[in-house]
């Protein structure tokens, strides 16, 4: 079926390089969002030293900043909705032959969302299980 695609060149060749960019973008976002959630979550190891002196259990803490994750996830999502709706008024506003092809899909956006929180929820696992090993020993003394 994908060679008589090809022969017919049904997807043209500028379709899939934006695959392939659409998705290395996705790899470099989430990269950058678990390095940013884990110098956050890091930069509070004194308050979770003392969270986890006072007998809070590490998976009280994993699931602190797993949840956070998933809300920074969730406000990620929702921003998307007007990012979304102005794209396609910016594609709407060319004069190409598609254009008029091009519409807000809710399934679609409801599935991207759910994707957007999964990865999320992805992303955040190692940050979450970094700042859910600090050893409160250090982080009281040094406190």
């Amino acid at each position: 079926m994908s060679e008589w695609l090809t022969r017919q060149n049904v997807v043209p060749d500028n379709v899939r390089l934006n695959v392939w960019l659409a998705g290395s973008f996705l790899l470099l976002c989430m990269a950058n969002v678990a390095g940013l959630l884990t110098a956050r979550f890091l930069h509070r190891s004194g308050e979770i030293g003392i969270r986890r002196a006072l007998g809070a259990p590490r998976h009280a803490v994993f699931a602190q900043h797993l949840l956070e994750a998933a809300a920074v996830s969730v406000v990620g999502g929702a921003l998307a909705l007007p990012l979304t709706v102005l794209g396609l008024w910016i594609l709407r506003k060319q004069e190409e032959g598609f254009t008029d092809m091009a519409r807000l899909d809710p399934v679609m956006f409801g599935g991207l969302f759910v994707l957007a929180l999964a990865v999320g929820l992805l992303v955040g696992l190692l940050p979450a299980w970094r700042a859910s090993t600090v050893e409160p020993g250090l982080q009281v003394k040094s406190a």
